[in-house]
């Protein structure tokens, strides 16, 4: 085992206990002018000019700048024809991209026409993520015509479009919401609407090779016409608004890879679909524009989302191959992070704690991995392993702590835990591994 980590550089994932912190909150704001009232327009966060882009929509194809609170329209000397929806922002060129008629790019003053050698078929309804990790747009999905739904991935590189075959991909679907999640490298996407109506209520993860459905219970129901955002500062997605079942539904919903959350505030943004949702990175909140609620009018409010400070959270998986569990304390930044381990021997005998960043592949292993071919029958192993901490057990039990470091980066990060407990007459190797915990570093502050 590597032990390629020190006890005072750890991060972190997972689950939903929000424990007793500042509660979030909804506050609209009121700049003294503002774009018409529209839905199905463009808008994102543009990080190298600290400025959100608005394009389009039902009311035209005209050109917003937001920046502390106040829009200001420019006049380029291009735009695109109108729409606008479907718009995300190449953090890795400055540049902002929309696919529609034609590919076209906002480099800070004008609206550029690309001219690529392949382009995707056309098509309303698609969702487009900019995928950081590995500096390509991606759009998956849509309409095409008044029946044909599609499910097809491209990707933009800035140059040409390729589209991708995954072995894996979601249903046919239009009006869905993607999102790049920073924390865990991987584009997200959730519902939309299908050749059956909506789909199904599960997130997908998109890894630059394949799509692989995140299988979550006490999640919001399935919906279309909804946004999502990735609020970097506490290394979640937001979600708000959307249709469910015909009608605009107004929780707000957040994603932390692994677990929802329903998000309970005093205030809130009337109900709402087809909006649009943005991170302010400057101001490390979430802004909410516009939209549409169900007949009633086009809306052109503005308001602003600060979620609660970074919860930290815990929560056991797997099972363990003898009467072995692990348990751990909630890792919080600058405070203890503690794991116990129960063993089935009274006499002290050596434990291994160890850590990693995965629970989807250690090497050349596939996890969770099976380990009867290295002689250790019935027990499974869940995570990577990047560090390792030998420990005697004593009365049954075997512990171990680390003060988890008050730096901010790690705040939100994840990691996973797992512990090997020797028995001599387990098996050939002598080796049980306990069950496993995902972890999610939190702060108490923001």
């Amino acid at each position: 085992m590597r032990a390629i980590l020190t006890a005072a550089s750890v991060p972190v994932l997972l689950t939903v206990v929000l424990s007793a912190q500042p509660p979030p909150q909804w506050f609209e704001i009121t700049p003294p002018i503002s774009p018409s009232p529209r839905a199905d327009f463009g808008m994102v966060y543009d990080r190298l000019r600290a400025t959100t882009v608005l394009l389009g929509g039902t009311g035209g194809n005209d050109t917003w700048l937001l920046q502390d609170g106040h829009w200001q329209e420019v006049q380029p000397a291009h735009a695109p024809p109108g729409g606008g929806a479907g718009l995300t922002y190449d953090s890795g060129r400055g540049r902002a991209v929309l696919f529609g008629a034609g590919t076209w790019e906002w480099d800070g003053s004008d609206w550029l026409l690309q001219t690529p050698a392949h382009v995707p078929p056309a098509r309303d309804g698609y969702a487009m993520a900019f995928d950081a990790a590995r500096a390509r747009c991606v759009l998956f999905g849509g309409q095409r015509g008044v029946s044909t739904f599609l499910a097809d991935t491209w990707e933009w590189d800035g140059s040409d479009w390729v589209e991708r075959l995954p072995p894996t991909a979601p249903t046919p679907r239009m009006s869905h919401a993607m999102a790049f999640d920073a924390a865990r490298a991987r584009v997200m996407m959730f519902g939309g609407r299908g050749d059956t109506g909506f789909v199904e209520a599960s997130p997908w993860e998109w890894d630059g090779l394949t799509w692989t459905p995140r299988p979550s219970s006490g999640g919001p129901d399935s919906r279309y016409g909804h946004r999502m955002a990735f609020d970097a500062a506490r290394r979640v997605i937001v979600m708000h608004g959307g249709y469910q079942r015909s009608s605009a539904d107004d929780p707000t919903w957040e994603w932390n890879g692994a677990f929802w959350a329903q998000i309970h505030t005093d205030t809130a943004p009337p109900a709402r679909a087809r909006h649009g949702l943005v991170f302010d990175e400057v101001a490390e909140r979430t802004l909410a524009f516009g939209g549409f609620i169900g007949a009633g009018p086009l809306r052109q409010d503005l308001w602003s989302y600060r979620g609660s400070p970074s919860p930290a959270s815990q929560a056991t998986f797997g099972s363990p191959c003898w009467p072995t569990h692990l348990a751990t304390t909630e890792p919080w930044l600058g405070e203890p992070l503690t794991a116990t381990l129960s063993v089935p021997a009274p006499t002290s005998q050596p434990c291994v704690f160890v850590l990693g960043f995965s629970d989807t592949r250690y090497w050349f292993l596939e996890l969770p991995a099976e380990m009867s071919s290295f002689g250790m029958p019935d027990c499974v192993l869940y995570t990577d392993v990047q560090a390792s901490w030998l420990v005697m057990s004593s009365g049954g039990t075997a512990s171990w702590s680390m003060n988890v470091p008050a730096a901010a980066p790690l705040r939100g990060m994840r990691l996973f835990q797992q512990a090997f407990a020797h028995r001599p007459d387990s098996n050939s190797r002598q080796w049980l591994l306990s069950n496993a915990v995902a972890l999610w570093i939190g702060a108490r502050t923001p």
